[in-house]
């Protein structure tokens, strides 16, 4: 029985284990990047782990295990208290029964998911028979029992059927308090220190069970807020970059220019490149091919992207450095090395010179982020005129 416990437990508290393997996945896209099937890979890895997560984020039956784990621990330890204080009477053995219905309802509903219908059962049973039978029997001694079941009521079911089935439980509590009062039981011989017995074993069970559903229900909330945020962050990235070459898309460049151009004495260069012949190449070597000298670009981007830099996919093959503080000597020297890169990249993957021309332009105070961009596009259009494999 312990066993069972401690796994339904362990189940609870361990679920951001999910998070993990998601991070790690995010660390070897990076590596499949470069490869001719990096981004069908990637893509098949997120929908698993996007499966995994919605798996994770199951706040019914993680609440379930809290309710099922807080009961059956407080079950267990009012069976024993009462076995200690009375021995093996009836109240003792239903406890016992209920108890060990309670843990094969709870193993029931965390297997076979239907959580709502094992929680329920689980409610029901204490709330209007087990704890009123034992406040019957031993008097205020267990009307802790009582607060404890409207607790789990208002925690653990649908709020419409909360109010309810909550009302009618107090309704019941207070004929069962009546009824103890003007007829009274003697199944039990409640002596005064058994009656102080009682009181304490009840006491602890309630303060046990209760720091039970508000720790486990504590650390759930942490785990779900850690996953949403996590979640936000991963779409903020997905809408701010490119599905398939993994580098900022328009929409994040045009929040970073509205930025940066904002700034006080903002100096940068913007340089707009676009791959020489890319159609003849798709057409040639087929679109997979392409999409694989698309990554190998972006990557040799990103190999000399300087750290206040960004790198953009403008469009098709069309790309977009923005480098601040850089003069233009130093924006062709990285250009160059790139463009090297690029032909070799080329002739290792196929025999041949891959090329790429390219626009620069710097930013002038005040100029508009449309201005700079067609500045860019015609200096890159009059490289293209030159015969291309060029920087103007």
């Amino acid at each position: 029985m312990s066993y069972m416990l401690w796994k339904i437990i362990k189940n609870c508290l361990e679920r951001d284990c999910i998070l993990r393997i998601i991070k790690g996945r995010l660390c070897a896209e990076e590596k499949c990047k470069t490869t001719m099937y990096g981004a069908k890979i990637i893509e098949m890895r997120n929908k698993k782990d996007e499966k995994r997560f919605e798996a994770s984020e199951n706040v019914g039956l993680q609440q379930f295990h809290i309710l099922g784990a807080a009961g059956c621990i407080g079950n267990t330890l009012g069976f024993l208290g009462n076995v200690i204080i009375y021995g093996w009477t009836v109240p003792s053995i239903l406890c016992a029964v209920c108890a060990l219905v309670m843990l094969v309802v709870t193993i029931w509903g965390s297997v076979s998911r239907h959580v709502l219908r094992a929680s329920y059962i689980i409610i029901v049973m204490v709330a209007l028979m087990e704890f009123p039978m034992l406040y019957y029997v031993y008097k205020s001694g267990t009307i802790a029992y009582m607060v404890l079941a409207i607790v789990a009521i208002a925690n653990f079911m649908k709020k419409k059927h909360a109010f309810i089935f909550g009302t009618i439980v107090i309704a019941e509590d207070i004929c069962t308090i009546l009824l103890a009062y003007y007829y009274p039981v003697h199944i039990e011989q409640v002596t005064e220190i058994n009656a102080l017995s009682t009181t304490l074993c009840s006491f602890i069970v309630t303060m046990i069970s209760l720091f039970l559903i508000t720790a486990l229900g504590s650390a759930q909330q942490r785990r779900q807020k850690e996953r949403l945020e996590a979640m936000t962050e991963q779409l903020r990235s997905a809408a701010d970059h490119d599905s398939l070459t993994g580098l900022y898309n328009r929409r994040y460049l045009n929040h970073y220019m509205e930025k940066i151009m904002g700034a006080a004495h903002a100096d940068f260069y913007t340089a707009l490149m676009d791959l020489d012949f890319f159609k003849k190449i798709n057409d040639k070597y087929g679109h997979l091919f392409g999409d694989e000298v698309l990554i190998g670009f972006a990557d040799i981007m990103n190999r000399y992207l300087p750290d206040d830099g960004i790198s953009v996919r403008f469009g098709g093959e069309e790309f977009l450095l923005v480098l601040p503080q850089m003069t233009e000597e130093q924006v062709r020297d990285l250009l160059e090395k790139m463009r090297q890169d690029y032909k070799a990249f080329g002739r290792q993957k196929c025999g041949e010179d891959f090329t790429f021309s390219c626009g620069i332009e710097r930013y002038v105070a005040d100029m508009e982020i449309t201005a700079l961009f067609s500045r860019a596009d015609d200096k890159l259009y009059q490289a293209k005129q030159k015969g291309r494999d060029c920087v103007v």
